[in-house]
C-alpha cells in the first residue's frame, strides 16, 4: 500500500524501543556460526516486537478496519535494517494472526530459514519454515 500514512517511527518512544532492539541485536551477531537461524529469528521477532509498539499507537488514532496506511518497519532478520512498510492496521493483523510470519521489504528474505507466502506491492509475508527458527518467533511471539 502506498501513500501517505502515519509513521511513527519518529515518536521518541517507538524510536528508543527500536535503538534497544537494534543494540541486542547488534550482540548478537557474534554468535557461533551454527545459531545463525536463531540470531535472525530473533531479529526479526525483534522488529516484529517495535512494530507491536508501533500498532497500539497508531490504533488509538486510526480504526483497524479502515483503508488508512501505517508506516512499520521491516521485519527482516538484518541487525540494521530501517526499511519502511507501509500497511493497514487490518493487514498488519492479519500477518499477526500467524507467529510464524512478518513483513519484509523485497528482496529482504532469508530464503535459508523462511518462504515468502504472499506479495504486495511495497512489502512481502514470510513465514519461517526452519525448526530453530519458527521455535524463537512462537516463543517470542508477543501475543502468545
Amino acid at each position: 500500500m502506498r501513500g501517505k500514512g502515519i509513521c511513527l517511527l519518529g515518536d521518541p518512544l517507538v524510536r528508543l524501543r527500536f535503538e534497544r532492539v537494534a543494540a541486542r541485536s547488534q550482540q548478537a551477531d557474534n554468535a557461533a556460526v551454527g545459531e545463525r537461524e536463531k540470531r535472525l529469528a530473533r531479529n526479526e521477532a525483534l522488529y516484529r516486537e517495535v512494530n507491536e509498539r508501533v500498532a497500539e499507537v497508531a490504533e488509538r488514532f486510526v480504526e483497524v478496519g479502515t483503508q488508512t496506511p501505517v508506516g512499520f518497519i521491516c521485519e527482516c532478520g538484518a541487525v540494521d535494517c530501517t526499511e519502511p512498510i507501509t500497511t493497514t492496521l487490518a493487514e498488519y493483523e492479519a500477518i499477526r494472526a500467524e507467529p510464524t510470519r512478518f513483513a519484509v521489504v523485497p528482496g529482504h528474505e532469508l530464503p535459508e530459514i523462511e518462504s515468502v507466502v504472499e506479495r504486495y506491492p511495497g512489502y512481502f509475508v514470510v513465514e519461517t519454515r526452519q525448526e530453530e527458527a519458527e521455535q524463537v518467533a512462537r516463543e517470542t511471539d508477543p501475543r502468545a
